[in-house]
């Protein structure tokens, strides 16, 4: 999913939204209307994902699978007790999950 190809986020969601909710849609195989509900109810942002607190954000299989972001490094993973078939496609977006990481070491790095 690179963000060449990437359509102009609809919905009314930033960028970073949109490519959680395209993450999202992937790895949980829920329809674009329960993605992006929870991409809108989550506020997914590189703020909410690193400012403290609960920064996991909860995908849409029921919130059993989780994703995190290290805040030293900015890197994204998943939680452990997530899904084992959401653990299984994670390894298949790489170019996703980049594409969210450097949105995230961005915002870290102009708040520095």
């Amino acid at each position: 999913m690179s963000h060449d190809i990437l359509p102009t986020p609809t919905d009314g969601l930033t960028l970073f939204q949109y490519r959680m909710a395209m993450l999202d849609a992937f790895l949980t195989r829920k329809n674009w209307a329960t993605v992006v509900h929870t991409a809108k109810n989550r506020n997914a942002s590189p703020a909410s994902m690193t400012d403290g607190g609960d920064c996991a954000y909860y995908l849409s299989d029921g919130g059993y699978s989780r994703i995190c972001v290290n805040i030293d490094t900015g890197r994204l993973f998943l939680t452990s007790n997530s899904r084992q078939e959401v653990k299984d496609l994670w390894a298949c977006c790489k170019e996703a999950i980049a594409d969210l990481e450097n949105d995230i070491q961005e915002y870290l790095a102009s708040i520095g």
